[in-house]
């Protein structure tokens, strides 16, 4: 029975995220060295890794792709926070955002959270505030490894049946385009749902698109 279909045993436990803290970097992009050094004792005090940048163009020059998230300032030298973040998500970056700002206002917020921005926070702010923000975005780098590998473990059957998903066709159409019986299309997607950890077709396809996996990914 479709009820009874076991999880591949690497699959039943969810990342922890306790080990976000100490498994990833958090990126510091601040050109005021007052406020770059106390971001840094902070992070320091709260035992995350990270890296300190005065510049943007500091930042590109050294990031080498290694998962973490990024705080940055909405002001910032020849590259302001938004270009910034526009220019990494054209480059195929999914960095988690963090945005802060002296100056901010209502139009800052939602222009960074429609480009996609986790949080942001307005100067002065306080410690914890910050703290749970990258704790928050660390975790949702966590949560999207695992998507990419679990999406590993499906079939090349099943890996196609999720791109027919995509296309909003139904289990019988999908199966009718497949050649086989709904009955084993119906199997298909629950040992989808199930490998992927999801209970929807909506589901699994927002948790394919928060971990960046295209149509026809081959990760």
């Amino acid at each position: 029975m479709i009820e009874n279909m076991a999880v591949p045993n690497d699959l039943s436990a969810n990342p922890n995220p306790g080990d976000a803290k100490s498994k990833y970097v958090v990126y510091v992009v601040e050109d005021d060295i007052g406020m770059r050094d106390s971001l840094g004792a902070m992070l320091k005090g709260q035992g995350f890794n990270y890296k300190l940048f005065a510049t943007p163009d500091d930042f590109l020059a050294e990031f080498d792709g290694s998962p973490g998230c990024l705080l940055f300032d909405l002001c910032l030298p020849r590259i302001d926070g938004v270009e910034l973040y526009r220019l990494l998500r054209e480059k195929g970056v999914r960095l988690p955002c963090i945005m802060i700002s002296g100056n901010a206002n209502i139009m800052n917020a939602v222009e960074s959270m429609k480009l996609g921005v986790v949080d942001f926070l307005e100067k002065p702010f306080r410690s914890q505030a910050l703290v749970d923000c990258i704790s928050k975005s660390l975790n949702i780098v966590a949560e999207n490894e695992d998507t990419i590998r679990r999406f590993k473990t499906l079939t090349p059957r099943e890996r196609e049946f999720v791109e027919h998903i995509r296309d909003g066709a139904s289990v019988k159409l999908i199966s009718q385009d497949l050649g086989i019986k709904p009955k084993t299309g119906h199997i298909h997607r629950h040992s989808i749902h199930l490998k992927l950890g999801v209970s929807s077709d909506v589901e699994l396809l927002n948790k394919l698109r928060r971990a960046g996996i295209q149509a026809n990914e081959k990760k």
